[in-house]
């Protein structure tokens, strides 16, 4: 069973924060991308009046949404749920916040590998608790 906050709960417990993040932004990108598809799916396949069309279109449309779906970035995602107005700017910008430090952490080579040492525990632990916050709010968009 899918169990987001636990997941995070339990790398925060461990205080394993590359494993917290990483996970975060996991459920990030997994439930953005099934509102994103589900919003899609609603203002522009069942916008076509004529059914036969649409027939025609839903299953080229979802192959192409899918495929293209899986290759954004989680900053993409973040970008789009927020674009398409289904996130506020506020839990727009803690998901880039979130994301920002989640790259930190996989991207070491970039930021320096230290931050996997050096990040004080309350930080991490806020900002994985934000990343609760925001996965609940993306789970409850209605679309």
């Amino acid at each position: 069973m899918i169990n987001p906050y636990g997941d995070i709960d339990k790398a925060i417990q461990a205080r394993d924060w590359f494993n917290g993040f990483a996970t975060a932004v996991s459920y990030i990108e997994y439930f953005g991308t099934i509102k994103i598809k589900r919003y899609l799916d609603l203002r522009i396949l069942r916008a076509i009046d004529d059914s036969e069309e649409r027939k025609r279109v839903r299953k080229q449309f979802k192959d192409d949404l899918g495929k293209n779906l899986e290759r954004l970035s989680a900053k993409d995602i973040a970008f789009l749920l927020y674009a398409f107005q289904l996130v506020d700017s506020d839990t727009y910008l803690e998901l880039r916040k979130i994301i920002t430090e989640r790259n930190k952490l996989v991207h070491p080579a970039r930021k320096g590998i230290g931050w996997r040492y050096e990040k004080p525990e309350r930080t991490a632990k806020k900002l994985l608790q934000q990343a609760k916050e925001c996965i609940r709010k993306i789970q409850q968009i209605s679309v």
